[in-house]
């Protein structure tokens, strides 16, 4: 327990290392993360561990909300989280009664809060979604339904996810995966951390006024990895039902 709570730590920025992202040759361009890999890391939106910057690490909703603190500056408060599983001396307590205050995350309908829950593209744009209501960079019910029928899932979408990826499919926020000439949301797929620092930048970005131009989209060939101390058992989603380890580690 003791180890897994460091690599959490140091996965989700809370811990320092001496890391940067990796220089590139004159004319190398690099992965397709690359940018925001720099991006995040050079503003301490988030770090890395001991094997590097993981990009294709599964993120969980503690590293999640705590890369989105570390973005809003960190602030404090008085306020202690209200949530059966976070107790005062967990590394993500600050980050989650920040969240919760705020009403970024509203917890699981259980009272828990689920740190180690895997979140998927679809709640991480919820989570996105309301940060940038709480900051007045979206308002109301989000952008137009329809400008997410170009992708094949569109219809599957479930109704509590619908406005928000609306929302940051317009803003150039989020743009979907592609597998060949098929492009989708994959909203229910495992968010990496690759993705989570793209979406940061670009949200970063957007907050300071910025036009986002619309990006490549993730390859959906990468294979999406787990952290070695959850390459057994189960995870849950932000619902608090089980996703099987094997399925997250197939490719997307």
């Amino acid at each position: 327990m003791k180890y897994r709570k460091q690599f959490c730590m140091l996965l989700a920025g809370t811990m320092t290392l001496a890391l940067s992202a990796p220089a590139l040759a004159e004319g190398e361009e690099g992965p397709w993360y690359a940018g925001a890999q720099s991006y995040v890391m050079e503003r301490n939106i988030m770090t890395g561990s001991f094997y590097g910057f993981e990009p294709y690490v599964v993120v969980d909703r503690a590293m999640a909300i705590q890369a989105l603190w570390n973005l809003e500056g960190k602030p404090l408060g008085t306020d202690v989280a209200q949530f059966g599983d976070v107790a005062i001396e967990d590394w993500y307590q600050d980050s989650a009664a920040w969240a919760q205050g705020v009403g970024i995350v509203q917890g699981n309908g259980e009272g828990n809060y689920d740190p180690a829950g895997v979140i998927t593209r679809g709640e991480l744009a919820v989570i996105l979604y309301r940060y940038a209501q709480y900051k007045g960079m979206a308002l109301g019910e989000g952008a137009d339904m329809d400008t997410l029928l170009s992708y094949s899932d569109a219809l599957t979408v479930p109704d509590y996810a619908a406005a928000a990826l609306a929302w940051a499919e317009s803003t150039g926020v989020i743009n979907g995966r592609v597998e060949g000439e098929t492009f989708y949301l994959d909203h229910g797929g495992s968010a990496t951390r690759a993705e989570l620092a793209t979406m940061l930048m670009r949200l970063d970005k957007l907050r300071n006024g910025e036009i986002l131009i619309q990006p490549e989209e993730t390859p959906a060939e990468e294979e999406i990895l787990l952290p070695p101390e959850l390459e057994e058992g189960t995870l849950t989603d932000m619902d608090g039902e089980e996703l099987p380890v094997q399925e997250l580690q197939t490719e997307t």
